[in-house]
């Protein structure tokens, strides 16, 4: 009852589940596991480390996310295409990206002096603004030199930034009081309604919520986690409905691990394989695409006591349908996808 919005989205057909999604380097069922035959990614059930295998194939430390190679794929280099609105992700890195991090209210801190009177005096502004942009064409060490001129262009980019999103007023409709996801959303939006002014046609945007590692009183904290993510999500994707934007915007989830299928005490244990929720107009929804696995602790894709789900669809699969969506082909999605090959590349006809 606490998604209820997601409910209408399913039933209006701009939302599917996809069931028993997970990093897997093979298809691997529990007698496989258990025989300890099966190739598994590592590190499972670490916190850390399968957040980054879900943002880029490896373990904490990892260079390069997805997310940045899908931008690399389509060369687009601009800082205004790989934006994380909660922080440094690896799964915008890439080897030709750099993300972009804003705060979730859309604030932009510009450099100072580059926007107002300084000591009540224009003057000092524009020796300000000449400062940042010609500091480094003095230097002799080519390195300095190199780190200065990027910090002048952040600056400038910085500027650009700020000055459009003092005027979009798009995200407004979205945050909601108390709800920071719809906060990290709402900036969105805002960055989505001026891309044209900042001369990009793709974009991949990071957002996040934490509160989900419920190892006690579930019962209570869960149902607030849904409804928090539940009204972000329609608040998002109601407004894009209302600027024409609905088939050309996807809004996915993913989570580090699920959790296992019984109690501990008051609350769950880490698992592996999770269910995930796919928002968009070009969403093939009202669907459930994939098996949800019985809800018991003796099923093939189920193990240890508590009951932790195996996989059945990998995050390569996953990852590929909505690369595929975004504008990718097969040959791309091999690259990106480092296991892709060792799964069924059947479409999951996420999309319609």
């Amino acid at each position: 009852p606490e998604m209820n919005g997601v409910k209408d989205l399913f039933d209006r057909g701009a939302a599917a589940f996809v069931p028993n999604v997970g990093p897997l380097l093979e298809p691997v069922n529990r007698q496989a596991v258990e025989d300890g035959i099966a190739l598994l990614p590592d590190r499972l059930e670490s916190h850390n480390d399968q957040q980054s295998t879900w943002q880029a194939f490896s373990v904490e430390g990892a260079g390069q996310g997805w997310g940045g190679n899908i931008l690399a794929a389509m060369q687009q280099t601009s800082p205004y295409t790989a934006i994380s609105v909660t922080g440094q992700t690896v799964f915008l890195s890439g080897a030709e990206t750099r993300q972009l991090q804003l705060a979730s209210s859309g604030q932009v801190q510009r450099a100072y002096g580059t926007n107002r009177r300084v000591y009540n005096s224009d003057e000092a502004t524009a020796i300000l603004r000449n400062y940042y942009r010609t500091s480094a064409d003095h230097l002799n060490n080519p390195l300095m030199r190199d780190l200065v001129r990027a910090q002048a262009k952040a600056v400038d980019d910085t500027n650009v930034l700020a000055a459009l999103l003092d005027q979009s007023s798009v995200g407004d409709s979205i945050r909601l009081d108390g709800n920071r996801l719809s906060d990290q959303l709402g900036t969105v939006a805002d960055l989505i309604n001026v891309r044209s002014a900042l001369e990009v046609n793709r974009q991949i945007f990071f957002v996040g919520m934490g509160g989900f590692d419920t190892h006690n009183d579930q019962a209570n904290r869960l149902p607030q986690l849904l409804e928090t993510l539940s009204d972000a999500m329609t608040s998002f994707y109601n407004a894009l409905e209302m600027e024409g934007l609905a088939n050309d915007v996807t809004l996915f989830t993913a989570s580090d691990f699920g959790r296992t299928l019984t109690a501990n005490s008051s609350g769950t244990d880490h698992g592996w394989g999770g269910h995930q929720l796919v928002v968009g107009g070009a969403v093939n929804g009202q669907r459930i695409l994939g098996d949800v696995p019985e809800y018991t602790v003796d099923h093939d894709y189920a193990y240890r006591t508590r009951g932790s789900l195996i996989p059945q669809i990998s995050i390569d699969q996953y990852g590929s349908e909505l690369v595929r969506w975004f504008g990718l082909n097969a040959s791309e999605l091999n690259t990106i996808f480092p296991n892709r090959g060792r799964f069924d590349t059947t479409s999951l006809d996420l999309f319609i």
